[in-house]
């Protein structure tokens, strides 16, 4: 899976966001707040990964088990779904 073509990831006053950039920054209109971890998976999916993959790359950041990090990749990608941001 990855995220669809348009965004960039950038640190503005200290804080990371994904910026749509292109056609997608009419369509979009914000920005996306990431935090450390958001910014991990986020950047996973730009390069184009795995929810598994994603996990596994939050248990080695975190030191959390696999179930934790399952759920939390679950948590971060169901609102990109809602607003179809992720190519399946």
């Amino acid at each position: 899976m990855k995220i669809v073509d348009g965004f960039a990831v950038r640190d503005v006053a200290g804080k990371s966001v994904a910026v749509a950039v292109g056609g997608k920054a009419a369509s979009l209109g914000g920005m996306i707040a990431l935090n450390e971890t958001g910014k991990l998976l986020f950047s996973l999916l730009m390069e184009g990964t795995t929810e598994a993959k994603m996990a596994s790359a939050l248990t080695e950041a975190y030191e959390i088990d696999a179930a934790t990090a399952e759920a939390d990749v679950a948590r971060f990608l169901s609102p990109l779904r809602e607003a179809n941001l992720i190519e399946e």
